[in-house]
């Protein structure tokens, strides 16, 4: 699959519902977004909260990458006030991980992969059996620097599902948006490091050593339909003030025809 840069002069829809939630928070928030789509409560625009638009990067650079493909999780970034001056610098993921695509399944439901139902954050059997998903294979590396350790703690949360418009204001397809919801190497409850706080997408990972793991997205047929669905490396928040640095979006292309 072919890899490309593009000016994003494009409406961009993020997902950013897991950022700085705990287990549980995120748990009770998808069970309460699904008894609304099961109940036909939930509209096909966003509700408020699972994904915003970000206006302030809109036409920055959008790194596509397809099966093969791989991106550093480390980005680092300064926000500029209207009288340009720095007001903050974030840096967001581990230095030194990088995420590789390594294969995309889709399946009708959950229950036809096969996967460890353990990995999955949803527990309502109605969507389950309903929603398509998508399994995603990735590996992990990560080559220390040299003021680092040789073992840490990462997270996978930092990928997160996302879908994009191909017009300013154009409503995006009805149904779910892409929602990362599964974690194949979710930590036991007995291990004190790995689930702090109940952080469902950690894992360690050594120097030198890759990791491999899978996560699942559920969303609604139409964003399939249309192939537009991607994954995005540490997606950048959505800031009303002017960000220089690290801006380029990083995603990967889960069907090769939304490339086009």
């Amino acid at each position: 699959m072919k890899k490309q840069s593009i000016l994003m002069l494009l409406s961009i829809f993020l997902f950013t519902f897991f950022s700085g939630c705990s287990y549980v928070d995120i748990d009770n928030n998808l069970q309460t977004r699904i008894h609304q789509i099961n109940s036909k409560e939930a509209s096909s625009a966003p509700d408020g909260r699972a994904y915003v638009e970000d206006s302030s990067l809109s036409e920055n650079y959008i790194d596509l990458k397809g099966i093969g493909g791989a991106f550093s999780a480390y980005k680092n970034y300064s926000v500029i006030n209207m009288n340009g001056a720095e007001i903050a610098t974030i840096e967001k993921g581990e230095e030194g991980v990088t995420y590789t695509l390594k294969s995309v399944q889709l399946f009708d439901s959950i229950y036809t992969s096969d996967v460890d139902m353990y990995g999955c954050q949803i527990d309502d059997v109605e969507f389950l059996e309903s929603t398509p998903f998508i399994l995603v294979e990735i590996e992990a590396s990560y080559i220390a620097p040299s003021d680092k350790k040789k073992e840490i703690v990462a997270d996978a949360n930092e990928i997160s599902g996302m879908a994009v418009e191909s017009q300013p204001g154009k409503q995006l397809p009805e149904g779910m948006f892409p929602t990362v919801a599964y974690f194949s190497l979710r930590p036991p409850k007995d291990d004190s490091v790995l689930d702090y706080q109940h952080n469902f997408f950690s894992y360690r990972i050594k120097d030198g050593e890759p990791v491999k793991f899978q996560i699942g997205l559920f969303c609604g047929q139409s964003y399939i339909d249309n192939k537009n669905v991607y994954l995005e490396v540490n997606a950048s928040p959505s800031i009303k003030d002017k960000v220089t640095g690290d801006t380029t979006r990083k995603l990967f292309v889960l069907f090769p025809e939304s490339e086009e």
